[in-house]
This record gives C-alpha cells, sequence and structure tokens, in this order.
C-alpha cells in the first residue's frame, strides 16, 4: 500500500467515527425534540384548561355582580320601606 493509499485509508477511517458521533448527537437530539415537542403539549394542554378555567371563573363574577346588584336593590328598598315607617 503507498502512502496516499496509507493516508486515504486514514482519512476515511476518521470521518467514519466523525459519521458515527454524528449519527449519536443526532439521535439524542431526537429524543430530546420528542421529549420537549411531549412536555409542550402538556404544557399547552394545561394552558388551554387554566383558560378554561378562568372564563368560568369570569363568568361566575358577572352573575355574582349581577346578584350583588340586585340585593343591593332591594336592600335600598327594605331600609326605605323602614325609613318610612
Amino acid at each position: 500500500m503507498t502512502e496516499l493509499e496509507t493516508r486515504l485509508v486514514k482519512a476515511l477511517d476518521a470521518l467514519s467515527g466523525h459519521m458515527e458521533a454524528l449519527e449519536k448527537r443526532l439521535e439524542t437530539m431526537t429524543g430530546n425534540y420528542q421529549i420537549l415537542s411531549k412536555r409542550m403539549q402538556g404544557l399547552s394542554g394545561q394552558l388551554e384548561a387554566m383558560g378554561n378555567a378562568h372564563s368560568s371563573l369570569m363568568e361566575r363574577l358577572e352573575g355574582m355582580k349581577g346578584e350583588q346588584g340586585r340585593l343591593e336593590a332591594q336592600l335600598k328598598a327594605l331600609q326605605s320601606q323602614l325609613s318610612k315607617s
């Protein structure tokens, strides 16, 4: 084997090693991406649930404000009746 062939074989071996290392990194990155994707989906679901809960609470608050207004009107009516008697 000539010196050039020997150098080419060594270069190919080195490239092969780099390719294997890159493939392992790609596998790791793919696994990390899948984990992060699942976490993001979970967080998205949690955010949606929180938004739904917030909307529900705001609706209940509006209902309570309406009830408070009605009760205040009744209280004023009762106070007015008491002051007349």
